[in-house]
């Protein structure tokens, strides 16, 4: 593996890490008043890592896209789309409803509130059978585009396949803002990111060095923190719009930090990086259960009023490295028992 690809193993870990700390941050941002610890906080973590399902997207298409193989749609819908997605999903949603349900009697048992049982099946229905698995029903939609775009990449050529993306990610923050896409289709707002993965690679802007491009990411991260906070003082109906994966702010920074790692040269490879980017695809599955687990205990149960500064960092960390414990017995475990094959 070369040092370009070593740099998106970091990547892909980092926006991982982003991913389990923007979910950490979720219950202080209930009820929050700008200007309170709890929202400075949570409000600052969630900005800083609005770009973290961009760069997942985008470097899915910086590979996928690349491999001329995949323009053969029979072998890529078996050996990729149906064994690496779909299956997981499945398998996973089907986790995750029981977990819903036992959840749920327990809520209900305990009369915190009351439970509707229709509900885990509702949205898995509407491809959300958990909070963040609707990223993988829109994985199963954009999979399943790649042999087309592989086949329209061909004709077009890559100049204007190029030009193809930018125009879909112009017009996905218009889609975003209009409409609000059920799952079997909601792909079609990711295809600009997609495409852009795959081709900007090795695209060079003048001036435009990896310290430029962590400013603008930083400062659209700031943007994104002000203009919430902003809004939520406007009390407007939506005051975390800037939240959004379309945004201006987000969508710059997404590019801009997604090219400051291709841009990045490591001195060598290492097989930790490599080991823990392989885990970060199953870390994003299993992260969100363990995380709604610490939370019913500490804030339903114990009813702790725990300060943010201590409660998320600790909450990542420990979230995270249960996560890769567990991922690392499935990958064990895949090894000796073809029944984890697609867990």
């Amino acid at each position: 593996m070369n040092s370009r690809e070593s740099s998106f193993d970091l990547l892909r870990i980092i926006a991982c890490m982003m991913v389990v700390s923007s979910h950490t941050t979720s219950p202080y941002m209930v009820d929050s008043v700008p200007g309170e610890l709890n929202f400075i906080v949570s409000n600052s973590i969630q900005s800083f890592c609005r770009v973290c399902i961009a760069i997942f997207v985008m470097i899915g298409g910086r590979y996928i896209l690349a491999k001329k193989g995949n323009i053969d749609y029979q072998t890529f819908y078996s050996n990729t789309l149906l064994k690496r997605i779909i299956y997981p999903t499945l398998i996973w949603s089907v986790i995750y409803v029981i977990y819903c349900y036992v959840q749920g009697a327990v809520i209900d048992y305990m009369k915190i509130r009351p439970f509707d049982y229709t509900l885990p099946l509702k949205n898995w229905f509407m491809g959300r059978p958990y909070n963040h698995l609707w990223y993988m029903y829109m994985l199963i939609g954009l999979y399943a585009s790649v042999p087309a775009l592989m086949m329209i990449k061909a004709y077009i050529g890559e100049k204007v396949f190029l030009r193809l993306g930018i125009l879909l990610l112009l017009l996905s923050p218009i889609v975003d803002y209009f409409s609000e896409l059920f799952w079997m289709i909601r792909f079609i707002e990711f295809l600009g990111y997609f495409i852009l993965g795959y081709s900007l690679r090795g695209v060079r802007f003048d001036g435009l060095s990896k310290r430029y491009l962590i400013a603008i990411w930083f400062v659209c991260s700031l943007m994104i923190a002000s203009a919430t906070r902003w809004l939520l003082l406007q009390n407007v109906s939506a005051p975390f719009y800037f939240y959004g994966f379309f945004t201006p702010f987000a969508m710059v920074g997404s590019l801009a930090l997604y090219n400051c790692f291709d841009q990045l040269q490591l001195k060598k490879h290492t097989s930790l990086l490599s080991r823990l980017s392989l885990h970060s695809f199953r870390i994003y599955l299993i992260h969100a259960g363990l995380l709604s687990v610490v939370e019913n205990v500490i804030f339903r149960f114990l009813q702790w009023n725990v300060n943010p500064l201590i409660y998320i960092p600790v909450t990542i960390i420990v979230v995270t490295l249960f996560s890769y414990t567990i991922s690392y017995g499935v990958e064990l475990l895949k090894r000796r028992y073809t029944v984890f094959k697609y867990f």
